[in-house]
């Protein structure tokens, strides 16, 4: 995926399918932490891990602190909007959470930049 289009798709729909399954009502993904090693927080950890490292990659000239920032606040955004979701509601620690894995998404990223620049 060395195409910056490819990598902005990808990031393009792994945000579209945070928000999705963020926004479902409670009871339509309460299946989804039965499986055996999921938890909330291993998933908005994960997810957001993951949507920082792809965004950071589809867009090299943006500072990676503004990655950050963005990645954030969608999680923040997403957070304010589940107070009107059935089952759902705002938790400081799901924003913490996907905080930090924006942050690990950034060091992945920042490791990532450099071993493309060697190349």
């Amino acid at each position: 995926m060395s195409d910056p289009r490819m990598r902005r798709a990808a990031a393009a729909l792994l945000l579209g399918l945070i928000v999705v399954l963020s926004l479902l009502p409670g009871e339509h993904v309460r299946a989804l932490f039965e499986l055996p090693g999921v938890t909330d927080t291993r998933v908005h950890f994960l997810g957001y891990l993951l949507l920082a490292w792809v965004l950071a990659l589809g867009w090299p000239a943006v500072a990676l602190w503004r990655i950050w920032a963005f990645a954030t606040f969608c999680g923040l955004a997403i957070e304010l909007i589940q107070i009107v979701v059935p089952g759902r509601g705002f938790e400081w620690s799901d924003l913490a959470v996907n905080a930090a894995g924006a942050l690990g998404g950034i060091a992945l990223a920042k490791a990532f930049r450099r071993r493309l620049e060697r190349e």
